[in-house]
């Protein structure tokens, strides 16, 4: 039985990275991505925030406007398309490589199945 759970868990658990570009690039992300999120936490917001609108008003008559549920729908649909095609590009490559493909393409899905058909739940 350990055997058997030990091989599940090698199957599911990610190697190290092969080359030291791939090293570099996931040590570049970490880093923007804690700069980001530390940004947020003191205040310094982007552009865009979920939780503030940073935008000053001479940025705002510039910008294009969209409806969110355009805006949201143009977001996730490439992220559903990449998904949903990474099944045809890379048909048998293993349990881990279909359980990831299945987690992004249902994650996008149901984000746009949500933004798409909002309104025949929402009142």
């Amino acid at each position: 039985m350990a055997t058997v759970m030990s091989s599940v868990l090698l199957k599911l658990v990610f190697p190290p990275p092969a080359s030291a570009v791939v090293s570099a690039v996931m040590v570049g992300s970490f880093l923007v991505l804690t700069y980001c999120g530390v940004s947020e936490m003191i205040g310094k917001h982007l552009n865009y925030s979920k939780f503030w609108n940073a935008a000053t008003e001479k940025q705002k008559n510039k910008n294009i406007k969209l409806s969110s549920r355009v805006g949201m729908v143009l977001l996730y649909g490439p992220g559903f398309l990449a998904g949903a095609a990474s099944f045809w590009l890379y048909p048998n490559e293993g349990l881990r490589s279909t359980l990831l493909n299945s987690a992004v393409t249902l994650h996008y899905f149901k984000r746009l199945f949500e933004d798409i058909y909002s309104n025949f739940y929402i009142k």
